[in-house]
């Protein structure tokens, strides 16, 4: 569920973390959804497509979009530990040479 998501994304308190909606044309909820927590959060931003494009070619738009060094995907129906992102962040600051491939 996108609420449960984003009402957990939000309790994250680094300034540094932005989140990205990323919108396949869905016909339920979702924009109302996003409408409602932009207005709570400034970290969130959202694309919606014009017409589904199947899921590679929308998380590749969300990847090639992001203004970001890191990008981590989160569909609705995961699920995580609220300082998890920090902790990654952490990593990354602690071994700089650390990168995906």
């Amino acid at each position: 569920d996108l609420q449960i998501i984003l009402k957990k994304l939000i309790k994250i308190r680094n300034k540094l973390i932005c989140f990205y909606v990323l919108d396949n044309h869905s016909n339920d909820e979702t924009q109302k959804i996003i409408k409602k927590y932009k207005l709570i959060d400034s970290r969130i931003y959202s694309f919606r497509h014009k017409n589904n494009i199947g899921a590679a070619p929308n998380f590749r738009y969300g990847l090639y979009n992001a203004k970001t060094d890191f990008v981590v995907f989160v569909s609705d129906d995961d699920t995580f530990e609220c300082d998890y992102f920090s902790k990654c962040l952490k990593i990354f600051e602690k071994y700089p040479d650390v990168h995906g491939s």
